[in-house]
């Protein structure tokens, strides 16, 4: 009865780390690749919904035109980067 107990939960710490824990680190490994190709020309969409051009990417950081007429900029740290919308031609 108790190895019966002891395969139980193995299969049970097997079967979790399959549904959940591998398919957590291809989505961040996908995410990371994304955040790293993030440049100058790109057009994004922040988690907080702001889209805009990346207008030049130093580090962890982009400034991101979000108003062409006025020429109004923010800055933005790369992890808030949800989506690219459009890349580059670069």
């Amino acid at each position: 009865m108790g190895s019966f107990m002891v395969i139980y939960v193995l299969g049970l710490i097997v079967f979790f780390y399959l549904l959940v824990i591998l398919p957590g680190k291809k989505k961040n490994k996908k995410v990371r690749a994304m955040h790293d190709s993030v440049c100058a020309g790109d057009v994004i969409a922040t988690i907080g919904g702001i889209i805009g051009t990346v207008k030049e990417r130093d580090g962890e950081t982009a400034t991101v035109l979000i108003d062409e007429k006025n020429g109004t900029t923010i800055k933005i740290v790369i992890q808030a980067v949800q989506s690219i919308l459009e890349k580059s031609g670069a």
